[in-house]
């Protein structure tokens, strides 16, 4: 499982660089896809094999595991959400010129890739 943590991560890596280069409008555009792709998608079916495989697990951690209709649109407009923002990446928030006609700029990027573990809470 260690290893699997590992390429994972370093997917995410890769996914962080390039999605670092991208504009704002794209940005958007791909978080209201997968938006719409969660909708879509028949994530159900499969959640409920997760469930069957989790005899084992207290119902109180199943019923955090299970994804349905609603969490689904909830997930969904959270993604909406985040698009709706405004794009803090490339932002000046100040900046000044040297003596020596050097230009000076604090401006914001990406922070990169983190990792969450969530209790088994897909929503």
């Amino acid at each position: 499982m260690n290893q699997d943590l590992i390429a994972i991560g370093k997917r995410a890596q890769n996914a962080a660089n390039k999605l670092a280069l991208m504009n704002t409008a794209t940005k958007n555009k791909a978080l209201l896809q997968l938006a719409d792709d969660l909708i879509k998608n028949q994530i159900i079916a499969a959640n409920q094999q997760d469930l069957a495989a989790a005899t084992q697990m207290p119902t109180k951690f199943t019923d955090r595991l299970m994804v349905n209709s609603q969490r689904i649109e909830d997930m969904a407009n959270g993604l909406r959400t985040i698009a709706d923002l405004n794009d803090p990446t490339s932002q000046i928030d100040k900046g000044w010129i040297t003596k020596d006609g050097l230009q000076i700029l604090q401006r914001r990027v990406p922070l990169g890739v983190i990792g969450i573990i969530f209790e088994a809470r897909p929503n």
